[in-house]
């Protein structure tokens, strides 16, 4: 299973500061993670898409699954440090608006897409 955030085993950059190291897997390797308390700054804690309510406004913080699945997902605009929005969970699937664009995702597949919200 791989972990993608788009700047592994590097420092976290967020505009609240906080100090952060996300913990990533490649080549089976794992690195050690590090993650200051999110409750001292004004940052919620990372969930799952399929978790989030209908109309919050998110940021993508990482990819979980296999390379295959982080390439999909990239390849449809699920990028880390990208602000979606969920529009709707009807049934099994998530409808969610990136940009101007609208994509439908099935649960199992939005579990992998780790969150936060936005702060405005």
């Amino acid at each position: 299973m791989n972990n993608y955030d788009g700047n592994q085993y590097q420092k976290g950059n967020n505009s609240a500061q906080n100090t952060q190291y996300f913990l990533a897997q490649q080549d089976g390797k794992v690195r050690k993670a590090q993650e200051s308390s999110y409750d001292r700054v004004n940052i919620s804690k990372p969930f799952p898409l399929a978790m989030a309510s209908q109309g919050e406004s998110l940021q993508i913080l990482q990819l979980k699954g296999s390379e295959g699945t982080v390439h999909r997902l990239i390849a449809m605009g699920f990028v880390p440090g990208s602000k979606i929005k969920l529009i709707n969970i009807i049934g099994g699937s998530v409808i969610v608006a990136i940009g101007d664009n609208r994509i439908g995702l099935g649960v199992g597949m939005a579990q992998k897409i780790m969150c936060i919200k936005e702060v405005n």
